[in-house]
Order: C-alpha cells, then structure tokens, then sequence
C-alpha cells in the first residue's frame, strides 16, 4: 500500500470527506486531494500529527507504512470513533439531546 491509499484509508475509515477533513486540520480540501493524488512531494510533519489526531491512524504509518497502523494516543474502540464520528456530524439540536441523555 502507497502512501496516497493509506492517507484515503485513514479519511475514509474516519468517515470524513476531503472537505470535512480539511476542516479538521486546517487545509483546503485541495490540499486533501492532492495528497490522496500523490501530487505533493513531502507532506509536512504538523499535517502527519493533525491527521493522526483526527483518523486515529499513526503518523509513522500513514508516512512509511511502518510501525503501527493505529496511534497509541488514539484508545478508542473502532465502535467508540464510529459514534464520535456521528456525534461531530450531527446538528448542533442534535449534539444538545444527545449531551443530555448522558449528562443530566
């Protein structure tokens, strides 16, 4: 695997589209394609770490392919990330209903 498929693996497995993702980390969703397109050179190191952040994918791995796939500062079940995934995309009414099921 390339580093153009293992970055689309990360966004897609966090259900994130280029835009969302770009958002996330602070790029434009061209920065996103190009990536994915292996049209830059040399992705810089804060992106790695942001892009770690937010997939839960290691920053080495999406680098190299070596080392672990999954950040070890990222402990959340894949089932865990696939409800904050939902939680980040819901509608702020939503977010509220959900705050209050589990905090009032």
């Amino acid at each position: 695997m390339n580093k153009t498929e293992r970055l689309k693996e990360a966004r897609l497995a966090a259900d994130l589209s280029k835009s969302e993702l770009a958002r996330e980390i602070g790029v434009s969703p061209q920065a996103v394609g190009l990536w994915e397109k292996g049209e830059t050179k040399n992705l810089k190191n804060d992106h790695l770490f942001a892009l770690e952040k937010v997939t839960g994918y290691s920053a080495k791995w999406l680098s190299d392919g070596k080392g672990d796939k999954f950040s070890k500062n990222f402990n959340l079940s894949t089932k865990e990330v696939e409800l904050l995934r939902k939680f980040r995309k819901a509608s702020d009414e939503e977010k509220r209903l959900i705050e209050r099921l589990f905090f009032d």
